[in-house]
């Protein structure tokens, strides 16, 4: 065997060992229900693996993210709300977190957040630059008087 292919099969392993270290990591943060901060709706049982991965690329990468895209409808909005309503629950994460999204989307990310965890205290950070200013003063004064709350930034 030469040292290249020596080399090659040396990487070979090292992909496949990492492999299997996600894969358990992933089963070990799987969650089979939904969180309960999460009201007035019930996930599905694809939304609530949504979730688990979501969950486990939050671990894996320390604080990393991907990319939650299927087709429109199938509840990646509340998936999204409830990764931020897990990680309060089981990691008591203080935030804040930013979306970030078109202006057409705000209201609606504002309603969902409404909606599914109204818990959450969740705020606008739109408008000229004086007004982002004003908001992003008021959120920091605002974490700085609150118990440990989590924050959502839209």
């Amino acid at each position: 065997m030469s040292d290249e292919e020596s080399s090659y099969d040396a990487f070979l392993d090292q992909v496949q060992e990492r492999q299997d270290n996600i894969t358990q990591t992933q089963a070990s943060l799987a969650i089979t229900e939904q969180p309960s901060l999460i009201t007035n709706v019930t996930l599905k049982p694809h939304q609530i693996t949504g979730i688990s991965w979501l969950l486990s690329l939050y671990e894996l990468e320390n604080g990393g993210g991907g990319i939650l895209g299927d087709d429109m409808g199938l509840g990646k909005t509340g998936q999204c709300i409830s990764l931020f309503a897990l990680l309060k629950e089981r990691y008591k994460l203080d935030g804040p977190f930013l979306i970030v999204c078109p202006l057409s989307l705000i209201q609606n990310w504002m309603q969902e957040f409404e909606r599914f965890c109204p818990s959450l205290t969740v705020s606008r950070y739109i408008g000229n630059k004086e007004e982002r200013t004003t908001t992003q003063n008021n959120i920091l004064t605002f974490i700085k008087q609150q118990p440990k709350d989590q924050w959502v930034t839209i």
